[in-house]
């Protein structure tokens, strides 16, 4: 992978509660994330009501996951974009205080499994400390690869899609409800991220 030293100092575009940056990764950068993740992939779960425990459910969520590694040298460059990125759109648009990222998620939706996650928050205290404050998503794929699969943010009487744009990351807060609808051709991936912080700050 070619490195590069420029910095854009476009602005992230924002949408009511929620915001996007286009070209956060490039096109080979999200095939080596693709690539080096795709083999370790395992079914994904869902969290179960009052407690933290998660199960198996295909007709809730149908995708295939696994969590990058933060000590891998060759994965260092994901980590430290992420942090930057998160970094500027915290301080453009939501103004939390935030502590870490959870974990960088590579999720890859089916057509042959029937992809999808059901609408759904991701806001939850962890055993790791911290409360979930912001979500984002990558978007991995080009869109040519996929039909079906948007990203669907629920802040309205209706569901509004975010860009599909190979490399844009789409943050929105944890709270805010969401869904991916089932991919009807081809495979969806995503690197996806939780923001921590503490509780009320």
């Amino acid at each position: 992978m070619t490195k590069t030293v420029e910095w854009s100092l476009t602005t992230p575009s924002t949408e009511e509660n929620w915001c996007y940056n286009h070209n956060v990764l490039t096109p080979e950068g999200c095939k080596f994330i693709a690539d080096k993740s795709k083999d370790d992939v395992y079914t994904a779960r869902v969290a179960t009501h009052g407690d933290y425990e998660s199960v198996e459910n295909t007709n809730i969520r149908s995708s295939f996951v696994t969590m990058l590694d933060s000590s891998d040298p060759e994965l260092e460059w994901v980590f430290r974009e992420c942090t930057s990125q998160v970094l500027t759109l915290n301080d453009n648009f939501f103004h939390l205080d935030i502590e870490k990222i959870e974990c960088l998620q590579y999720g890859e939706y089916r057509e042959t499994d029937n992809g999808h996650f059901d609408r759904h928050i991701d806001a939850l205290r962890f055993s790791s400390g911290g409360f979930r404050k912001l979500s984002f998503s990558i978007q991995l794929s080009d869109p040519s690869e996929y039909e079906g699969g948007d990203l669907l943010l629920h802040y309205g009487p209706e569901g509004v899609t975010s860009p599909k744009e190979q490399g844009t990351m789409i943050m929105f807060p944890s709270t805010m409800l969401h869904e991916v609808t089932p991919v009807t051709r081809g495979v969806r991936r995503s690197l996806v991220g939780w923001v921590l912080g503490p509780r009320l700050k």
